[in-house]
């Protein structure tokens, strides 16, 4: 389910892409660029986050929720979270 969160994650990340393939002449480039390598490297802290829960391995796509928490961070990891407790 895309939520509000999620969109902006989205539009984030389209936005990240195109500073670093396309190299604009804004103010804004490098604080784009830096703003984006520490998300990813936040992103990718909270998948090594969700691969040390117990209850991943309940889950049948476990690398689909690893792309979507690298994507999408805790807009993801949040509601997934959630489910899992409400189901033991």
């Amino acid at each position: 389910m895309i939520n509000v969160g999620k969109a902006i994650s989205i539009m984030f990340w389209a936005l990240v892409i195109f500073v670093f393939v396309t190299e604009p002449a804004w103010e804004m480039t490098s604080l784009i660029k830096i703003i984006g390598l520490i998300t990813i490297n936040i992103h990718i802290l909270e998948a090594f986050w969700f691969l040390s829960w117990k209850e991943t391995n309940k889950l049948r796509r476990m690398w689909f929720h690893i792309l979507q928490i690298l994507l999408f961070g805790a807009f993801h990891l949040k509601p997934l979270r959630e489910n899992l407790m409400k189901n033991e």
